[in-house]
């Protein structure tokens, strides 16, 4: 994307799908636009437009102490 002045961006609002027609980039939701906008990559896109939505990405679980439990085969009987 360019950011010059003109009529060459279409976006469907319904879709998300977008078009710089001068740039020929294009993408299928607002994340990627995010993203060709600020010359950044959809995974910073996504964590940089949800932080200005307010929404904070989900913080790690840990795993439960002694999760993996070695099993002991039952004796043949």
């Amino acid at each position: 994307m360019n950011g010059a002045p003109g009529k060459s961006l279409k976006i469907n609002t319904q879709t998300g799908v977008w078009k710089d027609f001068a740039s020929d980039d294009g993408g299928s939701d607002p994340v990627s636009l995010y993203a060709a906008v600020h010359h950044i990559g959809q995974g910073d896109a996504g964590l940089r437009l949800g932080r200005e939505l307010g929404i904070e990405p989900p913080k790690p679980k840990r795993a439960a102490d002694n999760a993996w439990r070695p099993l002991t085969p039952l004796p043949n009987t």
